[in-house]
């Protein structure tokens, strides 16, 4: 995917499907922002995953209707559902960060198994959104205020995020820098 725009469309079609686990979010944000067809196996072979948690995440998947398949020869090929990509904002955001630069940050991120679901969820929100209070988020989001409130912590602690005070509000950003040459140093 060149378009920042289409994947920011398909992440608020997700983004507040809390039936899906972190490998469910693993998985479609990277179909939708490479924009692949792909077998477990090749997926396997793209993320070097355990193929318990490919199998059953894509099995998962294609149970809630996230992913469609169909039989090439022998192969069993995944897609995304079109309809994640329909256009069912309630409002429409400014994004703050071009498809490239997600990119970078995403095949960091995906690799982090220690993330959970609301991990991902809140990390994205911000890459896509920019800097955001707790409140904010979980008002806007319609989010359980104790989720997000340790989610921003864990976050915070792993350096993920920066914490920042504007008008007595604590205000979160993503730590891009750092993600990107955290990379670079292992």
């Amino acid at each position: 995917m060149n378009d920042i725009k289409n994947f920011e469309v398909f992440w608020n079609t997700i983004a507040d499907k809390t039936r899906l686990n972190a490998n469910g979010y693993r998985v479609l944000v990277d179909m939708a922002l490479y924009g692949y067809c792909t077998t477990q196996k090749q997926f396997l072979e793209r993320r070097c995953w355990k193929q318990s948690s490919v199998s059953n995440t894509f099995k998962r998947l294609y149970d809630e209707k996230f992913l469609i398949c169909k039989l090439e020869g022998r192969k069993i090929i995944y897609e995304l559902n079109e309809e994640l990509f329909e256009d069912k904002r309630k409002e429409n955001k400014s994004v703050v960060i071009d498809i490239q630069t997600f990119s970078n940050v995403w095949n960091i991120i995906i690799e982090k198994t220690e993330l959970s679901a609301n991990s991902y969820r809140v990390l994205i929100d911000i890459l896509l959104y920019g800097a955001t209070s707790q409140k904010d988020l979980w008002e806007r989001r319609g989010w359980k205020i104790a989720g997000v409130s340790a989610t921003f912590r864990k976050l915070y602690d792993m350096n993920l995020l920066l914490l920042h005070e504007e008008d007595g509000k604590k205000i979160y950003s993503a730590n891009i820098d750092f993600i990107i040459n955290e990379k670079k140093e292992e």
